[in-house]
């Protein structure tokens, strides 16, 4: 299609293409954030653009004059450039944060599936943010679906559920559906009460669903800084108007009566767990050795940061010194089972280990 403009076209290794659009469905700036932070991060390169021309009315989207680097004037055109970079040997990743088009919708998810087929893409996923009634104070949550059944199966996503008016995302799902493209909806929820940009802790709450969900390695950690200095300013705010205090305090009501009833997955835990492992720099085969609390200070550490994990996750965990044995049951699985998925948690809302167990952790039981 003439609306496409090739760089050039790389060879790429099962190309995942992430997605995020500006406007309605980028509440906090989260998804499209999201999305240019891991371009930065992988150091990806432009491959394509989707020109502008046919897609939007420059009364409303009015291009920007600019000088650049040299002092010449540039002119700066609503963008839809696609990126792309080597992520892990498995997936490579393409990438588009752009504006949502005005006009031409059909016409524009045409030019996102020749991208599509163009780079050989294997899965799509589709990231955005809307305004609901949540606290700042609390965990960014976020929501997954995909409406192939055996996808949703696979990454334990839901169906899609929404019925309604839709933006470019709903059409573009819909193109996707029909051309038999895989692709996922992850959708973070910010509060109504502070929806402006910028929203870091949205944008990190998407990119730690992403390292869960497909493996991309998005160092999300880097943004806690950014995370805690968004939540004090926004605490101050809130304080100073005792109105808003007293309501955000029945939101912070409301969202721990819902958590008392969310369990988390194992799929949740192990991802908490891997960011700790890289942030500390540990061997996860290292773990898995019989020792002794004495006998390994470092591993009690680690260990102690799984007990801190599970601990804010609802669950109370039985320490015990193992004296090197090996324990089955109901039990902490190795880490090296739990990160490769040998655990299950289908039995019950517990983790229950079928394969050999952390010495140091003995034994579960819910709290």
């Amino acid at each position: 299609m003439a609306e496409v403009l090739w760089e050039r076209r790389p060879e790429l290794n099962r190309p995942i293409l992430l997605l995020a659009f500006e406007g309605w469905f980028d509440a906090g700036e989260c998804a499209t954030s999201s999305v240019r932070w891991l371009t930065q991060q992988h150091a990806a390169e432009p491959i394509a653009d989707i020109d502008p021309e046919e897609f939007f009315d420059f009364q409303e989207n009015r291009p920007e004059v600019r000088f650049d680097s040299n002092g010449a004037r540039v002119i700066r055109w609503p963008e839809n450039k696609v990126f792309a970079a080597p992520s892990s040997p498995e997936h490579d990743l393409v990438m588009l944060a752009g504006v949502e088009p005005r006009l031409k919708w059909r016409t524009f998810t045409d030019s996102v599936l020749e991208v599509i087929k163009e780079t050989s893409t294997e899965l799509v996923v589709t990231l955005g943010a809307m305004v609901g009634s949540v606290p700042h104070t609390r965990p960014a949550t976020v929501k997954g679906s995909a409406t192939n059944t055996e996808l949703a199966a696979q990454l334990g996503l839901d169906r899609p559920s929404y019925q309604g008016p839709t933006g470019i995302m709903g059409a573009l799902h819909d193109t996707l559906d029909k051309n038999d493209v895989p692709v996922l909806s992850l959708r973070v929820a910010v509060p109504h009460y502070v929806s402006g940009p910028t929203n870091p802790k949205g944008q990190q709450a998407l990119l730690r669903k992403l390292e869960q969900v497909i493996g991309v390695d998005a160092s999300s950690d880097d943004l806690d800084a950014a995370v805690l200095e968004w939540e004090e300013r926004v605490s101050g705010a809130v304080g100073a108007d005792e109105e808003v205090l007293e309501y955000v305090q029945r939101l912070e009501e409301e969202a721990d009566r819902e958590a008392e009833t969310n369990i988390p997955s194992g799929d949740d835990l192990a991802a908490e767990f891997q960011r700790f492992l890289r942030r500390n720099g540990d061997d996860i085969a290292d773990l898995d050795q019989p020792t002794s609390w004495s006998e390994s200070p470092r591993r009690a550490l680690v260990c102690s940061e799984i007990l801190l994990i599970c601990m804010v996750r609802g669950r109370r965990w039985t320490v015990g010194e193992a004296n090197g044995r090996r324990e089955r049951a109901t039990s902490w699985p190795r880490p090296s089972a739990l990160l490769s998925g040998a655990h299950t948690d289908r039995d019950g809302p517990w983790l229950r280990a079928s394969q050999d167990c952390c010495p140091c952790l003995l034994s579960s039981e819910p709290s």
